[in-house]
C-alpha cells in the first residue's frame, strides 16, 4: 500500500523589487514576471513591442517614439 503525501506549503519572506502591471481581467496589480494573476488566475498576457525613433524632445532631448503626442520623460508636447 503507497502512502500519498500532502506537499506542504512553505511560507518564506524574501525581499525583491520588480515592475508592475495589471491584470485586464479583474484590473489587479501584477509583478512582471507573473503569468497569471494572483487574484483572479487569469493568464496574463505580456508581448515585446518593437518601435522607431522618430529625434529628440525640444524641451529634454529625449528620444520620442513614432506617433508620439506627449514626450514620455517630462510631458512635453510634440
Amino acid at each position: 500500500m503507497k502512502i500519498i503525501r500532502k506537499k506542504e506549503l512553505r511560507e518564506i519572506e524574501i525581499p525583491f523589487v520588480d515592475n508592475k502591471k495589471y491584470c485586464s481581467n479583474c484590473g489587479e496589480e501584477t509583478y512582471l514576471q507573473d503569468v497569471y494573476c494572483n487574484n483572479c488566475g487569469e493568464k496574463l498576457i505580456f508581448e515585446n513591442k518593437m518601435g522607431v525613433y522618430r529625434g529628440n524632445c525640444p524641451n529634454c532631448n529625449e528620444l520620442y517614439y513614432e506617433g508620439a503626442k506627449y514626450c514620455t520623460r517630462c510631458g512635453y508636447k510634440l
